[in-house]
């Protein structure tokens, strides 16, 4: 059916459009591995028009280029150009002259009249044709006419071999040209040229296979081309436009029209051979009849996959032999109809394919609902009593069986059978001989972790002994961690000889096993779940004890820590407020001068203000307050507040020195009072860590990004074991007292400015903590701002 189909639509030409297109892409695979011809074309193009004008132009010109053409060794000379009336006298005799000196000049004459008006002849007749003028006429070597009409969809692929005027006969332009130019080398036209009924010449141009080299008008008579490349070649010289058909040859600004790339791809096909080709009518049919009977048989034996990748392989494969065959020099396969074939017989497999499986997708789909189902019963409150009724008829809707009992050997006590009211049984079959079957065969099903499949138990050789149901029987075992706790059977009490097949097949054993197994992990896990109810009872008791007991330590350690903490900060308090008692004693017992009075209330009001930005830092460390008042400060003024500080701070210790280099002076765009209250931090450790001797220096020095401000000390050095851990909190190290927060506290303010902070220490050496902070983009500070 399908090969009469496609035959009736490739008789009525309902393929040619197709192949067409089929036949342009073979002569472009072609193109690709073809580099050069023989045939070189000289054209017009915007930079002619602009040195020379517009067409039409002076005969004169043409002659001119005819003897550029002669002089660098054309082979032949063609021109494709309408020479247009009135005709002077003195032009025609230049052209003439030119033509007849170089003597391998053909010229074209032009024909107005539509194909529609020609006699339906081999050689057409025309009753109108302008020729060129007497004198040019007999110079040329030989005549052609150039009239090439389009066809319908556009691509003209077949053109008049011949045209017939007054007694003469004019073969086509590129036809004339190609046979002369062979002429002239002794060679012979490579194939026989093929003709339509109506005596035109098939052709292709549709889609260009061969790059042609090309010359503009202009340089050619300038001589301004390489004069080797025209050397025995058949120039084409055109006047009509190249258009936008080739990409390979330059547009000209005369419009879309063919001209010219026609009678240089006429030329091309002419000298290699390469026309179109069609297979006759019977090779066609016999192609398709082929096809159909092949890849009927093929695409009818093979699943919907397969035959999706049978037809993809054959298609690939008529594609690459009609390429191999067309480049060999004949169009052997009609690829269009046999892909046409191999598609219609793989859409009515498919369809064929679909409608055979109907009933077993239906089928798949009811087991696959039951798995899905049998799936979600382990989600249930199931329990020993209900889980395996409810298996049972989920099971027997499923592989449609009379009978479905199950046993479990812990339980011999309890027997579980189901009966499925929508299938007819035989009256042996009842739920009474199916137990009293199972109790005569228990030691051979008891004893094995096997299934059973039999498709006739009264000629069974395992259980025919028995006295058992008559028709199909399946046993499945159910097992759980490598022991079989029981087993499920189902019974179909049809006889295997109806039609359709009744009974049980192999691929009804496997899903009974995987729902046994489902069942056997179900009952299993119910059991487990009885015993772990007791069990959960009673480790919620204990865990509600060891509840409480982790809550009474948590409030301990909690308590504890509290208590720790608050004892670091009152040890790190006393020593000011014992400094305030001291000098308020004195205040009110002492008949002091006016000058000791104002220094003790300055030394009263410090210690106090030190309690204050102690109490400060640690709630803005507890809070996480982050906040900063950013000002521009000058490291001169800020490392000049430290030194007044720290001096007022340990007047006293006398063993205890301070220095201050400052090698930068970029200003910062700093809190002033926190970054001045870090820096106090750190040169207070370090005076409490050597216990008041030795030297604190303190420096300003530039930085990869900015500004680095070092503090450094002359005491023992950090020991590896804490530096990890240094700047975590209530990690302290080298001091009496302290809080542990303020390297914590430091390492958040500097954070807090974009900063980083580090220390480097060697043992016995000291330590050094850096603050490397981004220095202000404004430069140097003015004096005033300084100030």
């Amino acid at each position: 059916m399908v090969a009469l189909v496609v035959a009736a639509i490739y008789i009525g030409h309902g393929f040619e459009r197709l192949e067409l297109i089929s036949q342009d892409a073979r002569f472009l695979l072609r193109g690709l591995t073809t580099a050069t011809s023989e045939v070189v074309v000289v054209g017009i193009t915007q930079q002619c028009i602009d040195d020379i004008g517009a067409p039409p132009w002076r005969r004169s010109l043409y002659a001119k280029a005819i003897e550029q053409l002669n002089a660098a060794g054309a082979g032949l000379i063609c021109l494709d150009i309408i020479f247009p009336h009135p005709s002077d006298p003195e032009e025609d005799a230049r052209l003439a002259e030119a033509v007849q000196k170089a003597g391998n000049v053909i010229l074209p004459v032009f024909s107005p009249v539509a194909l529609r008006h020609y006699a339906k002849e081999p050689t057409r007749q025309i009753k109108s044709l302008r020729g060129n003028f007497p004198a040019l006429s007999q110079a040329a070597a030989g005549l052609a006419h150039i009239n090439i009409p389009p066809s319908a969809d556009g691509k003209c692929r077949s053109i008049p071999l011949a045209i017939s005027h007054e007694g003469k006969v004019y073969y086509n332009l590129g036809i004339e040209a190609a046979q002369r130019f062979l002429d002239r080398q002794g060679r012979a036209i490579p194939a026989q040229p093929p003709l339509t009924p109506e005596g035109d010449l098939l052709i292709n141009y549709g889609g260009q296979h061969t790059t042609f080299d090309f010359l503009p008008f202009h340089k050619i008579l300038t001589g301004d081309f390489p004069q080797n490349q025209l050397k025995d070649k058949l120039v084409l010289l055109g006047q009509t436009s190249l258009g936008q058909v080739n990409a390979d040859l330059v547009s000209t600004p005369l419009g879309v029209m063919y001209g010219v790339l026609v009678q240089g791809v006429l030329m091309d096909n002419v000298l290699t051979g390469h026309f179109l080709q069609g297979q006759s009518l019977g090779g066609v049919l016999a192609t398709i009849l082929i096809l159909s009977l092949g890849s009927g048989l093929a695409f009818g034996r093979l699943s919907p996959l397969r035959s999706l990748l049978a037809w993809l392989a054959a298609s690939l494969v008529l594609i690459g032999c009609s390429f191999l065959f067309f480049t060999m020099g004949g169009y052997l396969l009609e690829t269009t109809p046999a892909l046409t074939v191999l598609a219609a017989n793989f859409t009515i497999a498919l369809i064929a394919s679909l409608r055979l499986s109907q009933a077993a997708i239906r089928q798949n789909e009811l087991e696959f609902q039951t798995l899905h189902r049998s799936s979600r019963f382990s989600a249930r409150e199931l329990s020993l009593d209900n889980a395996p009724k409810t298996f049972l008829k989920l099971i027997s809707r499923t592989v449609k069986a009379n009978l479905t009992t199950l046993t479990l050997f812990d339980r011999p006590d309890q027997w579980f059978c189901t009966e499925n009211a929508d299938m007819p049984r035989a009256a042996s079959l009842t739920p009474d001989a199916a137990k009293a079957f199972e109790q005569e065969a228990v030691a051979v099903l008891n004893q094995s972790t096997s299934s059973f499949l039999s498709n006739d138990l009264a000629r069974d050789p395992v259980f025919g002994r028995f006295s058992g149901p008559a028709g199909t029987f399946l046993s499945v075992p159910l097992i759980v961690r490598d022991q079989t706790i029981g087993r499920l059977n189902c019974y179909n009490g049809k006889r295997p000889c109806l039609t359709p097949p009744a009974g049980f097949q192999k691929r009804d054993a496997k899903l009974v096993a995987v729902l046994a197994q489902q069942t056997a992990l179900l009952l299993d896990n119910t059991r487990l779940i009885d015993r772990l109810k007791g069990q959960n009872q009673q480790l919620q008791a204990t865990m509600d004890t060891l509840q409480a007991t982790q809550n009474e330590l948590i409030q301990k350690e909690k308590l504890s820590a509290i208590g720790e903490m608050a004892s670091m900060i009152i040890h790190d308090m006393r020593s000011p407020l014992t400094a305030v008692l001291g000098y308020a004693g004195m205040i009110g017992e002492m008949d002091l001068s006016k000058a000791e009075l104002q220094e003790f209330t300055a030394t009263i009001a410090d210690q106090v203000n030190r309690i204050n930005q102690m109490a400060q830092q640690i709630l803005d460390f507890s809070r996480g307050n982050g906040r900063l008042n950013l000002a521009l400060v000058s490291t001169d003024v800020l490392l000049g507040d430290l030194m007044r500080q720290l001096q007022t701070e340990f007047r006293q210790q006398e063993t205890l020195e301070f220095s201050c280099e400052i090698s930068c002076h970029q200003p910062l765009e700093v809190d002033r009072e926190k970054m001045l209250r870090a820096l106090l931090n750190l040169a207070r450790n370090a005076a409490e860590a050597m216990e008041a001797k030795g030297r604190v220096a303190v420096s300003c020095r530039p930085g990869r990004t900015g500004v680095e401000l070092a503090v450094s000390d002359t005491g023992a050095g950090i020991p590896e074991e804490i530096s990890s851990r240094l700047f975590q909190p209530f990690a302290t190290y080298g001091k009496a007292k302290g809080t542990g927060l303020g390297l914590a506290i430091v390492k958040k303010t500097v954070r807090d400015h974009g900063g980083d902070i580090r220390v480097e220490s060697e043992a016995g050496r000291g330590a050094t903590f850096i603050i490397s902070l981004p220095a202000a983009a404004c430069g140097d500070l003015h004096p005033a701002i300084q100030a």
